[in-house]
C-alpha cells in the first residue's frame, strides 16, 4: 500500500530493494494504488517496483503486471 502507517509504499520498497530483514532484494514488486498521478508512477518505479497499477484495474491488466513482473513463468490467461 503506498499509504501505510510508520512507512510509505516507497520506503517499503527501497527496503526490499536493499535486502533489509533477511528480504530477497530481487523479489517482483508490483504497487497497486489509488494514488493518482504520474509523479506516484514515476517514484514507485525509480524505487525498484516492477509495475505500477492504478486502481481499480481489470484483471486483464493484474495478469499482465504479473507477466511484466514474473516473465514467461506467469501462466497464461484462459
Amino acid at each position: 500500500d503506498w499509504m501505510m502507517p510508520g512507512m510509505d509504499g516507497i520506503e517499503c520498497i527501497r527496503r526490499i530493494r536493499a535486502g533489509q530483514d533477511g528480504i530477497v532484494p530481487s523479489i517482483p514488486i508490483i504497487v497497486a494504488t489509488g494514488v493518482q498521478g504520474d509523479s506516484a508512477e514515476v517514484m514507485a518505479l525509480a524505487a525498484g517496483a516492477n509495475c505500477f497499477l492504478k486502481k481499480p484495474f481489470s484483471i486483464k491488466r493484474l495478469h499482465a503486471a504479473f507477466v511484466m513482473a514474473l516473465g514467461e513463468s506467469a501462466a497464461p490467461m484462459n
